[in-house]
């Protein structure tokens, strides 16, 4: 995969993460990103850059384990950033309950992470 179409993946899965929270969350999200002046979440980018970097190796897999692999790397993906998010001592960009992860997502960061993947092998076959 070329490191343009991960480059715009990144981008592109920042700004669809920042879309999906304000729509989920509306204004409670607008509060825990006061400040914030680029539609981006990097959390969302991280994931999406992994994903189309585990793409060459896990793409012969069945789906069943693409999507147990894409589980888990998303939810290491945000159990990290969470981690880094909270070093600061300031109020946790997201909480669930205390914990940094809520395993019931991994299974929506594997949806994600698929249709992250059929897109990029859509846009790779049309690269050539």
């Amino acid at each position: 995969m070329k490191a343009s179409t991960i480059a715009a993946g990144f981008v592109l899965s920042g700004i669809a993460g920042w879309t999906i929270e304000n729509v989920k969350r509306g204004p409670t999200f607008s509060k825990a990103f006061n400040g914030a002046k680029v539609p981006f979440l990097p959390v969302y980018a991280v994931g999406g850059a992994a994903v189309l970097l585990l793409l060459p190796t896990v793409a012969p897999l069945p789906i069943w384990q693409r999507f147990i692999i894409y589980g888990a790397v998303a939810t290491a993906v945000e159990a990290t950033a969470g981690f880094v998010d909270r070093l600061d001592g300031d109020i946790p960009s997201w909480d669930y309950d205390g914990s940094i992860v809520d395993l019931r997502y991994s299974a929506l960061w594997a949806v994600g992470a698929l249709l992250v993947e059929q897109l990029a092998l859509i846009v790779a076959s049309k690269e050539g």
